[in-house]
């Protein structure tokens, strides 16, 4: 039995609220991360870093179909950050997914688009 813990941490120029060719981007890097047990994506992969998600059209769904898929194709727990609307706030939020469920989320503390925001609470995680 093995006993060592493969990660692939992942870093690449991310073009700016272009998800579909982030995507493929990072598609492209699979072949190097398949021997992979975790996989960490840039934070707010998808989009890059944006402090208007509301003018930033993705659906975070699409973002976790990807994760998903990519978590099938290597096999790994993938994990990185989307931005999300929830209860008409926007959050930067992480999820660790595997190729058919979540398995852990996690709201950053403040809303993204306002400094004054409310702190999101809302922390989770699945077994």
């Amino acid at each position: 039995m093995n006993n060592q813990l493969r990660i692939s941490l992942l870093q690449c120029d991310l073009q700016w609220k272009d998800p579909k060719a982030n995507f493929r981007r990072i598609g492209q890097m699979s072949p190097a991360i398949n021997q992979s047990d975790l996989v960490v994506l840039p934070e707010m992969f998808a989009t890059g870093f944006i402090m208007d998600p509301e003018q930033s059209a993705l659906d975070h769904e699409e973002g976790l179909a990807f994760m998903h898929e990519l978590a099938q194709k290597t096999g790994a727990v993938v994990c990185g950050s989307l931005a999300v609307e929830d209860s008409g706030d926007y959050y930067n939020r992480f999820y660790a997914v595997n190729a058919s469920d979540i398995v852990a989320v996690y709201d950053k503390n403040t809303c993204l688009h306002s400094p004054e925001s409310t702190t999101a609470t809302r922390q989770e995680l699945r077994h």
